[in-house]
């Protein structure tokens, strides 16, 4: 084995090597995203908070329901 063989099989380890690691970022990335993702949309404890239904309130949607315009 010659040393210009040592070379090529070492540049081809070195290679793979960067092959797996490039995916592996990807998959890190990837990962990262998904769980951002998750956590933004996940609910809070606490319930947003609503304004308290009224008799006008209810009144006024009927009549905006029925407004023929």
């Amino acid at each position: 084995m010659t040393i210009e063989d040592i070379a090529e099989r070492s540049d081809v380890w070195r290679d793979s090597i960067e092959h797996i690691l490039k995916n592996v970022k990807a998959i890190v990335g990837a990962l990262i995203a998904a769980v951002i993702g998750v956590w933004a949309f996940w609910p809070s404890g606490d319930p947003e908070p609503t304004a308290p239904v009224t008799e006008e309130a209810c009144v006024a949607l009927l009549e905006s329901l029925n407004d023929p315009s």
